[in-house]
């Protein structure tokens, strides 16, 4: 079991041994946009009110990072978050989004990992 959390970029992960390997990375913060932060408002406002719990305020930079994954060979992968892109909604997506009345959903991130390898050190491509 790897133990993170993702106001900083470290884990903790248990070896074999009984040691604990403590791994860490610097990370540079990511501002979350104006409108970017405003959309993702509307999300949280709608879906904290459809499941009756009080709406959380978006923070003005995103966690270095988003989701852990360890692979076969003990990796761990790590989503990190990065700068918002918008893309409007294609009318397929409006339409599907309308039909179950939900907010649009309009920013994204381009897909970034990070892989550790099982002595801590960052895997070279």
């Amino acid at each position: 079991m790897v133990v993170g959390r993702n106001d900083d970029y470290a884990f903790h992960q248990p070896l074999g041994d009984g040691r604990i390997l403590r791994i860490q990375r610097s990370w540079a913060p990511v501002r979350v946009k104006r409108e970017e932060r405003r959309a993702f408002q509307v999300m949280e406002d709608h879906y904290s009110m459809r499941s009756g719990r009080a709406a959380e305020r978006i923070p003005r930079e995103k966690a270095p990072w988003s989701n852990l994954w360890v692979d076969e060979e003990d990796r761990l992968w790590v989503a990190r978050h990065g700068e918002g892109y918008h893309r409007p909604e294609t009318v397929a997506e409006k339409g599907l989004r309308e039909k179950w009345e939900n907010p649009p959903n309009e920013w994204w991130e381009p897909f970034s990992f990070d892989v550790i390898e099982r002595n801590g050190k960052l895997s070279q491509p």
